[in-house]
């Protein structure tokens, strides 16, 4: 067993990054790596330490595993990106662009962020994804981040420690492994069949001549 280190430059892109053998894969410290293509995890160990990691393919795991130190892997692609892995991977931070993300096995991640308007979040129904800290922000109600069941009417399931979410579209989430999802910040929408998310608002003032529609917000003067 040895420790492979990489140590990609400022301005490099990889066009693939696989990791295979029963050696343990790192990046350099405070790495920038770059991934025109996907990540394939088959055998031994990805340890990402503190690196940045930016992927514009998919992530493909059949048996390794992934070390996530302190380290953040977002999801850049403005298209269609899916993570399957045999394992379910432990992550530090997890950051998705813009498109579609379609999450086809469930995963853990200290910190989970969603923050560009209309990105759809397609969540496997096997197994909890477990965020220590969640945040949404789709913009506007025109523009929400959906988050959404691979398989529609079947439930997929979270745990959740902490949710800022704004502008979010939720169906068929199940949160209730967890404590309470918030998601009440009056522009999210529940399209039905969540348990464990609240979408009402603690404590709503409105001003003479204003109304209130829930995922819509304020209206009048």
């Amino acid at each position: 067993t040895a420790l492979q280190t990489g140590r990609p430059g400022p301005l490099d892109e990889l066009p693939h990054l696989a990791v295979s053998g029963t050696s343990t894969a790192a990046l350099s410290p405070a790495a920038v790596a770059r991934v025109r293509g996907g990540l394939t995890l088959a055998s031994g160990t990805f340890a990402g330490a503190d690196a940045r990691l930016a992927l514009s393919g998919d992530w493909t795991g059949t048996g390794g595993s992934f070390a996530a130190g302190v380290s953040t892997v977002s999801f850049v692609s403005a298209g269609t990106q899916t993570y399957r892995d045999a394992a379910h991977q432990a992550f530090h931070g997890v950051s998705v662009g813009s498109g579609t993300r379609l999450w086809r096995s469930s995963f853990d991640a200290a910190v989970f962020t969603a923050t560009h308007p209309a990105a759809a979040l397609e969540f496997s129904t096997t197994g909890v994804h477990v965020f220590a800290d969640l945040t949404l922000h789709g913009g506007s109600t025109s523009t929400p981040v959906d988050l959404r069941s691979a398989a529609s009417g079947t439930p997929f399931r979270l745990n959740v420690a902490r949710s800022t979410a704004t502008a979010a579209r939720f169906i068929d989430a199940d949160a209730t492994a967890g404590p309470v999802l918030f998601a009440n910040d009056g522009r999210s929408l529940d399209a039905g069949r969540n348990a464990g998310v609240e979408f009402r608002p603690f404590v709503l003032v409105l001003s003479p001549g204003e109304t209130f529609t829930p995922s819509t917000g304020r209206a009048g003067t």
